[in-house]
């Protein structure tokens, strides 16, 4: 197989960025050693900057520190939607009231406004948390 100056470009994001292997490096000194004038239009036009949007390996510490931050938005998420399932059916529940003046089966709501505007509230800020963690949870398919 011959090589060309299209497969060397190709190489050169690799050889710049030190991911290469020693053999492509090799090949790719060798090029230029072979072809100074192709390495010196190679250094014209720069291409030794890399673009900043290509992606670089993580180190094993950053991915723990992204998997501890996921496990712990991951329960965060489930914290807040039973806290959200309860706050939001617990004005609808029922029971017995027998404790207080009022007997037999009532709506909870009905005897407890202010218990049950402020358990709304909780059920809604509740819901609100849930909804932005699961957004965010969202661009990793969790």
């Amino acid at each position: 197989m011959k090589i060309t100056d299209k497969v060397i470009l190709d190489l050169l994001p690799l050889f710049y960025a030190d991911e290469a292997s020693e053999d492509t490096k090799y090949l790719i000194e060798n090029y230029f050693n072979k072809y100074p004038e192709f390495a010196k239009k190679v250094d014209e036009l720069s291409i030794k900057q890399l673009p900043e949007d290509i992606p670089f390996p993580l180190k094993p510490e950053d991915e723990m520190v992204a998997l501890r931050k996921t496990k712990r938005l991951l329960k965060l998420r489930s914290l807040l939607l039973a806290i959200a399932i309860l706050c939001t059916a617990l004005p609808f529940a029922f029971g017995d009231v027998s404790w207080s003046k009022i007997e037999g089966v009532h709506w909870l709501w009905t005897n407890f406004p202010v218990g049950a505007i402020i358990s709304g509230l909780i059920g809604l800020v509740s819901w609100v948390g849930y909804i932005l963690i699961k957004k965010r949870l969202s661009t990793t398919s969790l």
